[in-house]
Formats: structure tokens, C-alpha cells, sequence
């Protein structure tokens, strides 16, 4: 009988700039089976972005975070980073 394997639940941070060097390692995850939550493709307008971004990382096996230069410039993303600790400080 096949076992039924449950899918590697993924958060993918990045700062938009590196979209091009992120896309290959996103494409890479994906064609390996893993469910990839990237905030392009699963936040919509008007969407709570700091709520649905704190379900995704509470729901996520793992959190990838890509770390560049332009990470470092101001924006949301020191923001995900910082409830990514949070959440992870509260696992046992």
C-alpha cells in the first residue's frame, strides 16, 4: 500500500530585488513537491498582510529566509523576519 507522505509547507522571505536569484531556488522547491508560500503569490489586495503572514509562518514546516544587501534595506521584511523568531521562539 503507497504511504502517503504529507507536502513540506515552505515560507520563502526575500526582498523583491533578489526575485531572480529567489525564482531558482522557489522553482527548485516546487519541482521537488514542496507547497512554497511566497507573498506574491498568496497575498491579495486589500488582504491583512501582517495577519496572513503570521498564518503562514505559524502553518509553515520551515521558513527560508534570504538574506542579501538588499534584505537589509528598510521594508516589510525586517517585519517577517522579526514575527518569523516570534513564532519560532514559541515552539518547544
Amino acid at each position: 500500500m503507497p504511504e502517503n507522505k504529507r507536502v513540506l509547507n515552505v515560507f520563502l522571505s526575500f526582498a523583491h530585488a533578489d526575485v531572480d536569484a529567489v525564482r531558482v531556488l522557489y522553482k527548485r522547491l516546487v519541482a521537488d513537491g514542496v507547497d512554497v508560500w511566497v507573498d506574491k503569490d498568496r497575498l491579495l489586495p486589500g488582504q491583512n498582510w501582517e495577519f496572513e503572514i503570521r498564518e503562514a509562518l505559524r502553518a509553515a514546516d520551515v521558513a527560508i529566509v534570504c538574506l542579501s544587501q538588499q534584505f537589509k534595506q528598510a521594508g516589510y521584511r525586517q517585519k517577517e523576519l522579526k514575527i518569523a523568531v516570534e513564532i519560532a521562539e514559541m515552539q518547544p
